[in-house]
């Protein structure tokens, strides 16, 4: 009888064993694909950021070069002027998309990070954090995810606006030629 609770117990446990390497393989399958993705995500809507303005600069400064001579007209002067004026939205735009990667980069970290002060444990819970950690870095993450957003939208705003300023400016040069 002894011989056979002894079997029993030790089935068991290896069937806790076994649903323990289970779920830390889980755990890590997850913390691979998470960080993966996020990365990932974060690169493309910078990149997708920095390629707008960074277009938008090179764009008008090719404009400027080949339109600046020393006899130009009046009209053709303020609208070369205005576009000078508006050329640092487009470097502001770039500049916060730079920013919200480096907010995207250690918000990507402290997710990660979190997720790898869990320990292990061969009984239930197989996982568990660090409650005090897992929480302070959890904070860290929403407050950064939410600058990166922000600063995301802020480059998506200021090349909004130097397209807006410069659609604007480009008519009313066009309108002023016109008369």
């Amino acid at each position: 009888m002894d011989a056979l609770k002894k079997a029993l117990t030790m089935g068991a446990s290896m069937d806790a064993n076994d649903e323990a390497s289970r779920q830390f393989a889980n755990h890590n399958a997850w913390d691979e694909k998470a960080n993966e993705t996020l990365v990932q995500s974060g690169v493309l809507v910078v990149r997708s950021l920095l390629l707008l303005n960074g277009a938008a600069v090179i764009a008008m400064l090719a404009f400027l070069s080949s339109t600046i001579t020393a006899d130009l007209p009046d009209s053709y002067a303020r609208l070369v002027s205005g576009m000078v004026a508006i050329l640092p939205m487009f470097g502001f735009g770039a500049f916060f998309a730079v920013i919200a990667a480096v907010f995207a980069y250690f918000v990507n970290y402290a997710y990660l990070w979190a997720h790898r002060q869990n320990t292990f444990h061969r009984e239930t819970p197989y996982i568990r954090p660090v409650p005090w950690l897992n929480k302070g870095l959890t904070i860290c993450g929403h407050v950064g995810t939410i600058l990166a957003i922000l600063t995301g939208f802020l480059a998506g705003a200021f090349f909004l606006y130097g397209l807006i300023s410069i659609t604007e400016l480009a008519s009313h040069a066009a309108w002023s030629s016109v008369r």
